[in-house]
């Protein structure tokens, strides 16, 4: 029974190649859009970071309560610096400003 649908399923590609040319392409960039947003999601969502103990990050941000909806917001350098000089509780901290990390500090060594 497989067979003989497959069979016909070929020969009515055989009769339309423009419909066949289009079906095919419409599902090639179909499963090449599926891959891509899993490989993206997967990168940023799915794996976990390569820290040693992902579960213990923290997020430090201020809150504005005359913003609306109480919005974060981050902090000066300066007191950034302070934060990172009093704190006895972080293993280290990291500062960050929208997408670029500015200071890294790895086993010691900034980079």
């Amino acid at each position: 029974m497989l067979w003989s649908d497959i069979r016909h399923a070929v020969r009515l590609m055989r009769r339309t190649p423009s419909f066949t040319a289009v079906a095919l392409t419409s599902l090639a960039l179909g499963i090449g859009a599926n891959v891509a947003v899993f490989s993206l999601l997967n990168a940023v969502v799915l794996r976990e970071l390569p820290v040693p103990h992902p579960e213990q990050l923290v997020s430090l941000a201020t809150i504005r309560p005359n913003a609306p909806n109480g919005s974060e917001g981050g902090f000066s350098f300066p007191a950034f610096e302070e934060i990172a000089r009093r704190q006895q509780v972080f293993t280290s901290l990291i500062g960050y400003w929208g997408d670029g990390i500015f200071n890294v500090e790895a086993n010691g060594a900034f980079r």
